[in-house]
């Protein structure tokens, strides 16, 4: 383990608030602030995948490519 197991939970429950905020912000339909608050989601969830060692590299890889695709769609949508 890459992780204590401490460290392992405190990253999943701020993922899991972060899914929260990510949610309340698309109901004030703020694109600056779901854009935001959508890359810490992402951000945390591939650090959480790559703490967990029964997951291949690959799919962490895909999570991390997975993110910076859709942080450059949400951007041209936002400036566009």
């Amino acid at each position: 383990m890459r992780g204590s197991k401490n460290n392992k939970n405190l990253i999943t429950i701020a993922t899991r608030v972060s899914i929260v905020l990510v949610a309340i912000s698309y109901l004030f339909d703020h694109p600056g602030i779901t854009f935001i608050l959508s890359n810490i989601f992402m951000a945390l969830f591939a650090y959480e995948l790559s703490l967990d060692q029964r997951i291949k590299r690959k799919y962490v890889y895909l999570v991390i490519f997975l993110w910076i695709s859709s942080s450059i769609i949400a951007l041209i949508r936002i400036y566009f």
